[in-house]
């Protein structure tokens, strides 16, 4: 372990390691040419820097997923402009639980009722059971023609029509092909109304070029513009950002497409064969990775399951070396994967990398 501020470097030895590293914990620029030529202010919103000040700017924003739609809300109320790059549509939510309020852009406290009310654990308890009810009840929403699917696609036009003004232009702009949770949910409070401004342009044509002082797009349009912020670009492979090593194998390599598994080879989200004393939360190929459910999920869900084999672990240090805990159950799963993917929302209009070869040994 490197500790980047004394410039020392320690070993440390364990015998069991969770790692609990997001997905889209390694943000990188994108890669569009004459990116390196801009002379503006040029940052991704993961590298935000606080000494920026957007009052009275011109100012590109590049992305409408979850970041690039709380950035453009915000910046909008202080730029002079704001050109909005979205060039895929996407739905916004309202609530996704019945039991929450709904989103706003203020801070939303706890009443001093509330919180009175958490010092006692059974009602705390009953708050936890009733809204984390409410998001575990609510898997048919990833099925295909499911009722919720459907009263959901309903409820979020009807809700983005609202908040677009009855734009019937812009609401065409926005709402997708795909149902309303294929993707990760949004609720963007304050986005679409942000979208309405004269001081925002909502542009879909796909990007050409950078120059100097601005962007040019694919039909040959220059805006020039003083900052630029991208929300957009990522490591996106899964693969972690640091060498993950048992044997031949190195997770940061292999679970690339050139690599030996090719893809992120795991059992449940949890295991990997090969490596038999590492788990994750949030682990690969889970259904928490596209849905917005709580993250107490996976820490209570999870929890049990990964502190479970450790004492094996600690105990029989021949096992550790020679079994992986999954691979009696890893094979019939694999196959199961792509029998099962075709009838839940994430291989709607998306391409999904069916591996049906043999399972690596």
């Amino acid at each position: 372990m490197s500790d980047l501020a004394a410039s020392t470097v320690d070993d440390f030895d364990f015998d069991f390691i969770i790692t609990a590293n997001g997905h889209f914990n390694e943000w990188k620029l994108p890669d569009y040419p004459g990116i390196e030529k801009f002379k503006g202010h040029l940052r991704h919103s993961s590298n935000w820097d606080p000494k920026f000040d957007p009052t009275g700017k011109r100012i590109a924003t590049i992305g409408n997923g979850a970041s690039g739609i709380q950035v453009t809300t915000a910046l909008q109320k202080q730029a002079a402009h704001v050109d909005h790059y979205a060039r895929n549509k996407t739905w916004i939510a309202g609530s996704f639980n019945p039991s929450a309020r709904e989103r706003q852009e203020a801070a939303m406290p706890f009443s001093e009722e509330q919180l009175r009310d958490f010092q006692d654990p059974e009602k705390y308890l009953a708050f936890r059971k009733k809204l984390e009810g409410d998001f575990f009840r609510r898997f048919e929403s990833i099925l295909r023609d499911s009722d919720t699917t459907r009263k959901g696609a309903e409820t979020f036009k009807q809700i983005m029509r609202e908040r677009l003004g009855d734009d019937a232009e812009l609401l065409e702009k926005m709402v997708p092909d795909f149902p309303p949770f294929c993707r990760r949910l949004t609720p963007g409070p304050g986005y679409l109304e942000a979208i309405t401004k004269d001081n925002l342009t909502f542009i879909q044509d796909p990007i050409d070029h950078f120059t100097e002082d601005g962007i040019v797009t694919k039909d040959g349009v220059h805006r020039p513009v003083d900052a630029v912020i991208c929300s957009t670009g990522a490591n996106v492979d899964f693969a972690p950002p640091f060498p993950i090593v048992a044997g031949d194998y190195d997770l940061s390599r292999d679970w690339k497409p050139n690599g030996k598994f090719g893809f992120p080879y795991s059992y449940l989200g949890l295991f990997t064969p090969h490596f038999p004393n590492i788990a994750y939360i949030l682990g690969k190929c889970t259904h928490q990775i596209h849905q917005p459910l709580p993250v107490s999920m996976l820490t209570t869900s999870k929890a049990p399951i990964l502190l479970a084999p450790q004492e094996p672990f600690r105990t029989e240090r021949r096992y550790r070396q020679r079994t992986s805990p999954n691979c009696c159950a890893r094979y019939p799963l694999k196959g199961y994967g792509p029998q099962r993917l075709p009838s839940v929302q994430q291989t709607t209009s998306l391409h999904i990398a069916m591996h049906s070869s043999p399972a690596p040994t």
